[in-house]
């Protein structure tokens, strides 16, 4: 899985969106959260699930 944050802030900036520090690091947080739990076990649909609605939350 690639990094996450880069790619809704990278998102958030072609809508001329501009995130705040504590958007960029809550996701971040999540962003690492699902790394270590992907590394964990075999979660990748749960973390794909995971990320798909904070995405959503974002449109």
């Amino acid at each position: 899985m690639q990094n996450i944050t880069f790619y809704l802030l990278k998102g958030m900036l072609l809508q001329r969106k501009k995130p705040s520090i504590r958007f960029i690091r809550n996701i971040h947080k999540k962003d690492s959260a699902l790394f270590r739990m992907q590394n964990r076990s075999r979660l990748r649909n749960k973390a794909e699930v995971i990320i798909m609605s904070i995405v959503r939350n974002l449109i």
